[in-house]
């Protein structure tokens, strides 16, 4: 006997008793944005590593067309879409902190009512007093999500994506009640790739749930029956969203930077302004499928495997057995014929409509897929993790038979999950008068200073309380300015015509990489004239710089497994590289070079050589260094000498990106 598959009629959002009220979702909403909002205020003052990076100061830069005058003050986030972050800039501006922390956690709760909404669009079956109370329960274990209560009335781009894609959902759910006419579905389908281009053009992150959401109307386009025709109108309503939020910024980029996306995927854009790298995120991809399918069950013991901070989650652990088990379930007919098995009772249809039920199935399960391939950061599963209560919900219903028997279990996993579920913020300080609370000294406040940036500690925030005529170039952090770049050429050009002083700004220890940019741009750091300064969470340094020569250099670091060389006076140079007894091989060359290789591990001896090269014969020896088994380094530097030929000479590479 085949599963049973309930009529059309029953696939209405809702049935004319089960409809939100106006006063329903008047209060619902209310209490949601409310509850959240006292929930963020309890929390404390944000003050995370994003917003001190790039989310405050690519707002400021933006507004006052400081984006290409400094350079990369943000690292490789300082190109990102700042749109988004426009009203929190504007509320750290204005408004007290606890007042513009509580309008952050009133906006994120506007994902609750959303969730709420669809939930009780599906629901179609039941009592009015039962639909209402899952929906409740469907929200609250959506927004009870470990990552998004740590980020919960802070400055995070994830929960105001999240809102989009789920006005998208709900608008595609909306549009599959029968009584909606053809004109009005078609209207769902616009809006629907209207938000999810929105939310697109917000943040390219987002990109997972409109490849997810269209792969799962690909698969059930037999069931739906949407057509072609209105798949073109969720098309273009996708297009239109994407332009409407992202369209200037990308061609900001395009026209400034030749990537529309810069500096990200530049190997395939290939602009002039920065190294041909993708720029890829990749520590927490899994690596194994294996290890892929047992993430949901570390985050449930704790293992924090897709993000930086620890949390306990114990939704997708569920998810994990149960979507299985119904998905089996349904295509063998188990689901029937258990069914039917019950002698003495009637058939209870299902609470959720086929259509809806595979509709949100499919988009969680496809859009998890996609997240976990491609990126398998935890902040960017929010939106799929909002629906998880719902998802949850789903999958009972077609597991139990009896409508008692469905709620019952229902709520006892949903208390559970958010009973187990926890998360540990960071960075919340105390409430204060000054967001930031930047204190300037005289010695960083005379006008006209270059400072030079250094390290890759969270700062640029700092940027927009010094004067305004002063100007920030970033030499080092996770985007160093690479040889043979648009960007290092600026920067270049910026430090040897200032005329007024030079100063570096940083708020870590400068480690042995800071310094080797340094001497490569020809900058002398005096440690006797250093000052520091304060803000509410870091203390920064800034030491006067003075121009000179650039020294010859070559550097190694079996930790970061860097190879790293300059030769003197902007001249050609080779580097040979010896492993332990096998024989000497050419392995770059090119006036200046920063590379990372793998194959740079302990257990083995290897020596660098930096050789002068005019293009067809070899000069002095410039310098060598030596990483012995143990991974200590040594180095030295020559005034003259020549190299032997290589016993063997390698294809090589060049060093000028």
């Amino acid at each position: 006997m085949k599963v049973y598959q309930p009529p059309k009629s029953a696939l209405s959002c809702a049935g004319e008793n089960l409809r939100p009220r106006r006063k329903e979702i008047l209060l619902i909403g209310s209490l949601g944005v409310l509850f959240s909002a006292v929930w963020a205020v309890s929390i404390g003052q944000d003050l995370g590593w994003d917003l001190r990076n790039y989310q405050y100061y690519s707002v400021y830069a933006w507004l006052h067309n400081r984006i290409t005058y400094h350079i990369a003050p943000g690292q490789r986030q300082n190109w990102l879409n700042p749109l988004v972050y426009v009203p929190h800039y504007l509320l750290i501006q204005h408004a007290p902190s606890l007042i513009a922390t509580a309008i952050f956690g009133a906006i994120a709760g506007l994902n609750f009512v959303l969730v709420y909404l669809l939930t009780r669009c599906v629901v179609s079956k039941g009592r009015y007093g039962m639909a209402v109370a899952i929906s409740l329960l469907s929200a609250s274990v959506g927004v009870a999500d470990p990552v998004f209560v740590e980020v919960l009335g802070g400055i995070s781009s994830d929960i105001i994506i999240s809102i989009f894609v789920l006005a998208g959902l709900l608008a595609l759910c909306q549009s599959h009640r029968p009584e909606i006419n053809s004109r009005a579905r078609s209207v769902g389908y616009g809006l629907c790739g209207l938000f999810l281009g929105m939310a697109c053009g917000l943040k390219l992150t987002a990109f997972v749930y409109i490849v997810g959401l269209t792969l799962t109307l690909v698969v059930l386009a037999p069931v739906l029956q949407f057509g072609h025709r209105r798949f073109a109108v969720y098309a273009m309503g996708g297009i239109f969203g994407f332009l409407l939020t992202g369209g200037y910024w990308s061609w900001f980029l395009w026209d400034q930077y030749s990537n529309p996306i810069f500096p990200y995927f530049n190997s395939v854009f290939q602009s002039p302004w920065a190294a041909p790298e993708s720029l890829r995120d990749d520590r927490f991809l899994p690596q194994t499928v294996e290890a892929a399918i047992s993430y949901p069950f570390q985050w449930f013991v704790g293992l924090h495997t897709t993000n930086e901070n620890q949390f306990y989650d114990a939704r997708f652990a569920l998810l994990a057995v149960l979507l299985p088990m119904v998905l089996l379930a349904l295509a063998s007919d188990r689901v029937a014929r258990r069914r039917n098995a019950l002698e003495g009772r009637s058939y209870e249809q299902p609470l959720v409509g086929r259509d809806h039920f595979w509709l949100i199935v499919l988009f969680f399960l496809t859009s998890y897929v996609v997240w976990i391939v491609v990126f398998a950061i935890q902040h960017y599963l929010i939106p799929a993790s909002l629906i998880s209560g719902l998802v949850l919900l789903l999958t009972l219903d077609r597991l139990f038979a009896t409508t008692a028997s469905k709620v019952a279990v229902f709520t006892s996993l949903a208390l559970f999950s958010m009973v187990w579920g926890k998360s540990f913020p960071s960075q919340r300080l105390p409430y204060h008068k000054d967001w930031f609370g930047v204190e300037l000294t005289p010695a960083v406040s005379e006008p006209n200073t270059l400072f030079v940036m250094l390290g890759d500690v969270p700062d640029s925030y700092v940027v927009p309380f010094l004067p305004d005529s002063d100007r920030f170039v970033r030499i080092s952090g996770n985007f160093p300015l690479q040889p043979r770049t648009g960007l290092r050429q600026m920067a270049r050009e910026i430090i040897n015509q200032h005329t007024g002083p030079i100063r570096s700004l940083t708020s870590g220890t400068l480690g042995s990489f800071d310094r080797l940019q340094l001497d490569r741009f020809g900058l002398d750091l005096s440690e006797t004239g250093c000052g520091t300064f304060r803000s509410r969470i870091d203390q920064f340094t800034s030491c006067p710089l003075a121009l000179r020569p650039p020294p010859p250099i070559l550097a190694v670091d079996p930790r970061s497994q860097m190879i790293l060389w300059n030769a003197p006076d902007e001249t050609i140079a080779r580097v040979y590289v010896q492993k332990d007894s096998d024989p000497k091989v050419l392995y770059a060359e090119g006036s200046q070079g920063d590379e990372q290789e793998t194959w740079i591990v302990p257990g083995h001896r290897f020596v660098f050589e930096l050789v002068g090269w005019d293009g067809a014969r070899e000069g002095p020896l410039i310098a060598t260094a030596t990483i012995d088994e143990q991974g200590n380094v040594s180095s030295q530097t020559f005034g003259g000498g020549t190299v032997p030929a290589p016993d063997e000479q390698a294809p090589g590479r060049s060093g000028d990106k």
